[in-house]
């Protein structure tokens, strides 16, 4: 009975005298301890002072053609006076196994719902070049005129293998495609004295 009413003491001093549990929640780093807590930080490293929201965005990536691809983009939205958003600022910064690191810049506006723009451009190390622009203003058709132009360049690693000047193409990238239409059924065949040629593989 002694005992039962020491424990029972005992039980009744903890619930007294201990502190409260703290719940931390990954995505809420506000409830993070000590210095991981951002609203710890000096001023101009604490997000909750940045004119903008951050949002990471974690990019994984596999094709069988170009390989694998991982990286992250930084999405920062800016709202204007009303809490809407009205520019997006989103670049990157990837790696991928065949084309090599890169990366694509990215700025969208919205200054009304009747006029908006963007504009991206990104490389990657082996040829990858890509710019992307758009401009439109009129796209609530309540006025007598609308605008829009559009520009777009591409350097698309994949090049023409017929071309007279030969392949620029990695020896490995070849190979590749050639057992890639190998095994759809094509079958290359030798110089026999009319050139080289392809049939495709009887069906079975």
């Amino acid at each position: 009975m002694k005992r039962l009413s020491a424990i029972v003491l005992l039980f009744m001093a903890w619930t007294l005298y201990a502190r409260p549990a703290c719940a931390y929640t990954l995505l809420s780093p506000d409830s993070w301890p000590g210095y991981l807590n951002p609203r710890t930080w000096p001023t101009p490293l604490n997000p909750h002072n940045w004119p903008f929201t951050l949002v990471p965005v974690p990019e994984i990536e596999t094709d069988p053609n170009s390989g694998q691809t991982y990286g992250v983009l930084a999405a920062m939205l800016f709202t204007d006076k009303q809490g809407e958003i009205n520019n997006i600022l989103a670049p990157d910064i990837i790696n991928n196994s065949t084309l090599g690191p890169g990366g694509t810049f990215r700025y969208l506006g919205y200054p009304s719902s009747d006029e908006q723009y963007y504009v991206i451009a990104g490389f990657e190390q082996k040829i990858a070049r890509h710019v992307d622009l758009d401009y439109a203003i009129g796209r609530t058709h309540q006025g007598a005129l609308s605008f829009n132009a559009h520009f777009f360049f591409e350097r698309d690693p994949t090049k023409r293998f017929e071309t007279a000047r030969g392949a620029r193409v990695s020896d490995d990238a070849v190979a590749k495609m050639v057992s890639a239409l190998e095994s759809a059924g094509v079958i290359f065949v030798d110089e026999n004295g009319e050139g080289p040629g392809v049939r495709l593989r009887k069906a079975k």
